[in-house]
C-alpha cells in the first residue's frame, strides 16, 4: 500500500497567498485547495475558517537583517553599506505592502492582526532596531557624525516604504534600476543634509 502524500502547511499557505493576492478575500477555498494539491477538507483540517487561512497566508514575511547590519559596522564603504541595507529594506517592503493592503481591504480584519499580539517584536520593528544599532556603531567609530540613530533608521525605513507605496499605486516605476536610483538619492540627502 502506498504511503499517503504529505502536504506541508507551507504549500497550502503559498497557494492561498498567491490566490488571495490575485483575487482578494474572494478567492475560493476550492480554488486554493486545488492550487495546493489538497482536498478542501484537508485545507479546513489545518485552518478551521477561511479567515484563519487568510490571516496565516497574509501574515508578516520573515525579514532578517540583523546579521547583515552587524557584519558591516566599521567595515567597507559607508555609502555601499547603506545602499545594500536600503535595497534589502526596499525588497522587504515590496513583499510586505501588498499583504498589508490586502488585509486593510477586508472588513473585520486588521493589519495589526499580522503582528500576532507582539507589536514590539515583529520583522519591521526588528529591522528598524538593527538598522539603528548599525548606525550607532558607525557613529561610535566616527564614520557618521553624532545623531539620533533611531530617527535616521526611521527615515530610511519610511523612505523605502514610501517608494514601494508609490510603486503600488502606480506613481513610481517598479524596476530594480529605478529603486536603486532612488536609494542613491536618499543616501545623497542623508549624507549631505538639507541645510544650505
Amino acid at each position: 500500500m502506498a504511503r499517503p502524500t504529505t502536504i506541508r502547511t507551507g504549500q497550502i499557505l503559498n497557494a492561498a497567498r498567491k490566490l488571495f493576492l490575485a483575487n482578494g478575500f474572494g478567492a475560493s477555498t476550492a480554488d486554493i485547495a486545488r492550487e495546493a494539491g489538497v482536498s478542501e477538507g484537508s485545507l479546513f483540517k489545518r485552518f478551521p475558517t477561511k479567515a484563519d487561512l487568510f490571516r496565516a497566508a497574509m501574515g508578516l514575511p520573515e525579514f532578517h537583517i540583523e546579521e547583515e547590519t552587524a557584519s558591516r559596522v566599521g567595515k567597507g564603504n559607508l555609502r555601499d553599506n547603506l545602499a545594500r541595507l536600503m535595497d534589502m529594506i526596499l525588497e522587504f517592503h515590496r513583499v510586505l505592502m501588498p499583504r498589508v493592503m490586502m488585509m486593510w481591504a477586508q472588513p473585520g480584519l486588521s493589519p495589526l492582526e499580522m503582528l500576532k499580539g507582539d507589536p514590539e517584536h515583529n520583522p519591521p520593528q526588528q529591522a528598524m532596531k538593527a538598522l539603528s544599532r548599525y548606525l550607532a556603531g558607525e557613529v561610535e567609530r566616527g564614520r557618521l557624525k553624532p545623531q539620533d540613530t533611531d530617527v535616521v533608521a526611521s527615515m530610511i525605513m519610511s523612505s523605502m516604504h514610501s517608494y514601494v507605496f508609490g510603486e503600488q499605486i502606480g506613481i513610481r516605476e517598479k524596476t530594480d534600476e529605478a529603486g536603486w536610483k532612488y536609494i542613491q538619492s536618499v543616501i545623497d540627502v542623508l549624507m549631505e543634509g538639507i541645510a544650505p
